[in-house]
């Protein structure tokens, strides 16, 4: 019975050896194909080039270089060219990919598959010519209302057209309508009450007397007056003399 029993442990023993010695090799090539299978595809693909003008072959600036998958329009990559046109797109994997290269001002160009390979990661397009693009601004118009009444530190002027109740009617019916300033039955024009006032046209004295400038005033067509200015405090390059101010119709 001793010796069934010592027979049954060193077989034993030996099946143990044996096992110790074939796991680690067993364990190695598990752990090989393992590390086989994970190892990534090492992204060290970059692609060059350089962007110029067709008339002149200037370098472009600033163009946006866009790599996309081949029969895939996301964009993978981007990259803008320097002032001396190059760019370059790094961290490609190894296939096949589209550029699409775009310039303010220029036509867009595309180029088509570009190959990045494992062996040649580094792939140079070489120049890519961009063609001017002609653009046609549509035209603006603008619109704005003149303002009715002007001030201004020298003078305040009256706007004629946004006058409704002058339609029709005569210069002095303009007058009428300004403030500060009347009209009395004689056709006499007054600034706040006081006669001692200049009447201009365009700026020039009228030569004419209170009455006779009136009668001229009542015979002068409010529509061919564009505004009336009124200075209150005029200067003395103006005034020498002091007056109640000044009024002057443009016509």
């Amino acid at each position: 019975m001793y010796t069934s029993a010592f027979v049954v442990m060193r077989l034993a023993r030996n099946a143990l050896v044996a096992l110790a010695t074939i796991l680690p090799s067993v364990s190695g090539i598990a752990a090989q194909g393992t590390l086989a299978r994970a190892a990534p595809t090492r992204a060290n693909g970059e692609i060059r080039g350089r962007v110029v003008s067709v008339e002149g072959k200037r370098p472009i600036a600033g163009a946006r270089v866009e790599v996309r998958g081949d029969g895939t329009p996301d964009s993978l990559a981007h990259a803008v060219s320097a002032s001396s046109g190059n760019f370059h797109v790094q961290g490609l994997r190894p296939g096949t990919y589209r550029l699409r290269i775009t310039a303010i001002g220029f036509v867009p160009r595309e180029l088509t598959t570009v190959a990045v390979g494992a062996v040649a990661p580094t792939i140079d397009v070489g120049t890519v010519a961009l063609t001017v693009s002609a653009v046609k601004l549509s035209s603006v118009e603008v619109r704005d209302r003149k303002a009715d009444v002007d001030l201004a530190p020298d003078r305040n002027a009256y706007v004629v057209k946004e006058m409704p109740t002058t339609r029709g009617g005569t210069a002095l019916d303009v007058l009428r309508n300004v403030p500060s300033v009347d009209v009395d039955i004689d056709n006499i024009v007054s600034l706040r009450g006081n006669p001692g006032v200049i009447v201009q046209l365009n700026g020039r004295p009228s030569p004419m007397k209170a009455g006779q400038l009136g009668n001229f005033l009542a015979q002068l067509p409010a529509d061919i007056v564009d505004r009336v200015e009124i200075v209150s405090n005029p200067s003395g390059r103006e005034d020498p003399t002091g007056v109640a101010g000044i009024i002057n119709i443009v016509l």
